[in-house]
């Protein structure tokens, strides 16, 4: 059984906020997207594995890793992590050799974690909006 925050929190109503917005939002800061859809826990969570999984990439390779002229298909991937990894490409000043491989890795796989998290956070709202008009349409005619 949930307890009574939990439910105070499920039952206070969320502005909507337009999809686009959202979508912006959680592309610059991880979790952000959540948030604003009153889903804090989750949104702390997603904030808290991605930047660990982008930090943990940028520490075994070095700022050098997030390249957009000598790594462009990880670059695609990195650049969803947003504003870190915008951050880190205008900080290029050192890559640690062999480790870049996996700091590459690392930070593209947080990256495309990252547009899932965006992804989950603009679909239900927008599924939520359609069935909402659905309903008032149905009820109307």
């Amino acid at each position: 059984m949930k307890n009574t925050e939990t439910q105070v929190q499920e039952n206070t109503p969320v502005k909507q906020w337009p999809v686009p917005v959202i979508a912006i939002i959680a592309w610059l800061i991880p979790g952000a997207g959540h948030w604003l859809r009153g889903k804090k826990d989750r949104a702390i969570a997603i904030f808290c594995g991605i930047m660990f999984l982008f930090l943990v990439g940028i520490f075994a390779g070095g700022t050098a890793l997030i390249n957009y002229k000598q790594a462009q298909l990880w670059y695609l991937a990195q650049i969803f992590c947003g504003l870190p990894s915008l951050i880190m490409t205008s900080t290029q000043d050192m890559g640690y050799g062999r480790g870049i491989d996996m700091g590459q890795l690392y930070t593209s796989c947080a990256g495309l974690l990252n547009l899932l998290c965006i992804m989950d956070a603009i679909i239900p709202q927008h599924k939520a909006a359609d069935n909402c008009n659905c309903e008032i349409k149905g009820e109307n005619a």
